[in-house]
């Protein structure tokens, strides 16, 4: 860390301080909010993918345990930190991940890494702990980070490591590992992610996801590719074909994407 980003992290962190001593807790609302904004239970491991995909990461994996749900990916984007001023283009991770409104939508028009969806992850812990190549911090009260000394073991150079501590372990183990227990095809839109895999700490067995993806042309403005699925072992064949279109009310292009699954015959 430079002496530069450890100025930025102290003053974020002072700054963020000063704010929770004057939090009016009738805004709590906000952040139960970004809470309970999905209706599905642990949908937030989804919003990890996605966070991890915009990252431009290749491979995701969870590990659960009883106490704790570990997610690590490989991305190539890592955590930043700026001055904490509403002109500053783009906002630094660290300041929106800790920041009181969504910063969700970036230039790229991404769903963005540290939006309301990472928010939903307070549903189960109470302390997010972040171990990347520059910044290793966890977060107290929702928004003020503090740095960590020390790495996690099961990181490994140039991979994003988060550690959530279970708020409530018995329920929120159980309804995080049915979550990941229907896990179908969770690589297929990912424009990025070729793999994710899940396990139970100890057991040794792990769950995994992967796809094949070659192009088979472009017609236009669509494109399109043959991608092998292997879900855990089950394989399945698509056409995939994608557009990016312009959304002119968000001010912002998106990709859609459209598959269609090939039987034994090749229909």
């Amino acid at each position: 860390m430079t002496k530069e980003e450890l100025r930025l992290f102290n003053e974020l962190q002072a700054k963020r301080i000063k704010q929770d001593e004057a939090f009016d807790f009738s805004m709590e609302g906000m952040f139960r909010g970004t809470e309970d904004i999905y209706p599905e239970t642990a949908h937030f491991v989804y919003e990890l993918l996605q966070n991890a995909d915009d990252c431009e990461a290749t491979e995701a994996k969870f590990i659960i345990s009883k106490e704790r749900l570990v997610f690590i990916h490989d991305g190539t984007e890592h955590f930043t930190i700026t001055e904490d001023k509403e002109n500053v283009k783009p906002y630094g991770h660290i300041n929106s991940i800790t920041a009181y409104r969504s910063t969700k939508i970036d230039k790229d028009g991404q769903i963005g890494k540290f939006g309301i969806g990472f928010k939903s992850v307070y549903q189960y812990t109470e302390c997010p702990v972040i171990y990347d190549d520059v910044f290793k911090f966890y977060i107290k009260n929702r928004r003020i980070p503090y740095l960590i000394d020390h790495d996690h073991p099961l990181r490994r150079d140039g991979e994003t490591l988060f550690d959530l501590e279970f708020r409530n372990p018995s329920a929120d183990y159980a309804e995080i590992l049915d979550r990941l227990k229907k896990l179908n095809n969770p690589v297929i839109f990912l424009p990025h992610i070729k793999q994710v895999s899940w396990q139970i700490e100890g057991t040794g067995q792990v769950n995994t996801f992967t796809k094949e993806e070659t192009d088979i042309g472009e017609w236009n403005d669509t494109k399109g590719n043959f991608t092998i699925l292997n879900n855990n072992g089950t394989m399945e064949k698509l056409y995939v074909f994608r557009r990016t279109v312009h959304v002119p009310k968000e001010k912002k292009d998106v990709e859609i994407r459209v598959g269609y699954y090939i039987d034994n015959e090749g229909n």
